[in-house]
């Protein structure tokens, strides 16, 4: 069997991750507080996490980096990693919903 490179971001391999580190992207300081505020604000107990919507959630300045990591996995490496969610002052409920 004869197979063919293919030439794409996400045909990479755990080298390529590890030395190329593009699909990983970190929310600020101001941002993270953001989403807290926003998740303290909205968090309901026991509402299933597919009944919040997209008015539910102003993401604020993390929109920027989420939007470019939904890029990456779409258009690029095919997965991405956002770093600095808020987790500090959330109840574990909150942060996982």
């Amino acid at each position: 069997m004869n197979l063919t490179a293919i030439e794409t971001p996400a045909a990479w391999r755990r080298s390529d991750l590890e030395s190329d580190y593009g699909w990983v992207f970190s929310i600020d300081d101001a941002a993270r507080a953001h989403l807290a505020q926003i998740i303290k604000a909205t968090y309901v107990a026991y509402k299933p996490l597919f009944e919040y919507t997209q008015e539910d959630f102003d993401l604020g300045p993390a929109w920027t980096t989420i939007a470019t990591a939904i890029k990456e996995v779409h258009h690029g490496h095919g997965l991405s990693l956002v770093q600095g969610l808020p987790h500090d002052g959330l109840s574990e409920q909150e942060f996982n919903s």
